[in-house]
């Protein structure tokens, strides 16, 4: 049962808008040509390394080591919020274990000095060094539009960034993702090839500043991921029955 009060956290987007040059090619199974899987991820956060939990899937991604991502999923049809990794998980997402290196460890830490007239040398204590932390995470690796931009477009640059770490602790549920720059309509997603005949009817000019159409979509996102460090929060909420391809 998801509780409220356990989630929170906020969304960034770490996203740098640029032309995009990259070729337009889809993974074989891919049926819509409008969206596609990108062929490169990486993890751009140092000292990452996510292992799957998916039952019967065996993967592990490591930071500055490249992977090639088997396929996507439909991120259009739920939001970052962080309850919703329940609908990202029946869409295909992956439930992974996070695990955060130990940071170097901290330098030599003195003791209070002692007094003067006590004669005894002043000693220094080592500080331990920091133990390995494990999170939990849902990771969604989104179909990217044909129409998409920038770095985003290109690769999936997954990053874990400290902060979303924090919010994550003591059973919370934070959510960290990248937005991509597209220029699409709202009834176009991964799922439907086309817009339908009827919706052109739906579509009005603005008549405000912009002159933009309603329904136009101007960002989508390149991936999200849920994290939190107690894993039954994401196990327990995988759909017994495999998401159905995704076309």
């Amino acid at each position: 049962m998801i509780k409220n009060k356990y989630c929170r956290g906020a969304l960034i987007a770490v996203g740098v808008l640029a032309t995009s040059t990259a070729a337009w090619a889809q993974k074989a199974g891919e049926t819509n040509p409008d969206w596609k899987t990108l062929d490169v991820g990486m993890i751009a956060t140092g000292g990452i390394r996510m292992v799957s939990l998916m039952p019967g899937q065996t993967f592990s991604y490591q930071t500055g080591q490249a992977f090639t991502p088997d396929t996507a999923i439909d991120c259009t049809n739920f939001t970052p919020a962080a309850a919703e990794y329940v609908l990202a998980l029946k869409a295909g997402a992956k439930v992974v274990k996070i695990e955060v290196a130990a940071s170097a460890p901290t330098p030599e830490i003195p003791p209070p000095e002692t007094h003067p007239r006590a004669g005894r040398a002043r000693s220094s204590v080592a500080a331990p060094a920091p133990a390995p932390s494990l999170y939990y995470g849902v990771l969604a690796l989104c179909k990217i539009h044909k129409s998409a931009e920038g770095p985003a477009s290109r690769a999936y640059n997954v990053q874990v960034p400290a902060q979303f770490l924090e919010k994550a602790r003591d059973g919370f549920v934070s959510v960290v993702g990248e937005k991509v720059a597209v220029a699409r309509y709202s009834w176009e997603t991964p799922t439907q090839r086309q817009a339908k005949f009827s919706d052109l009817f739906k579509v009005s000019v603005n008549q405000g500043r912009t002159g933009q159409q309603t329904g136009a979509v101007q960002e989508d996102f390149s991936w999200i991921l849920w994290l939190t460090d107690r894993a039954p929060t994401f196990t327990e909420a995988l759909p017994s029955v495999p998401p159905a391809a995704q076309h």
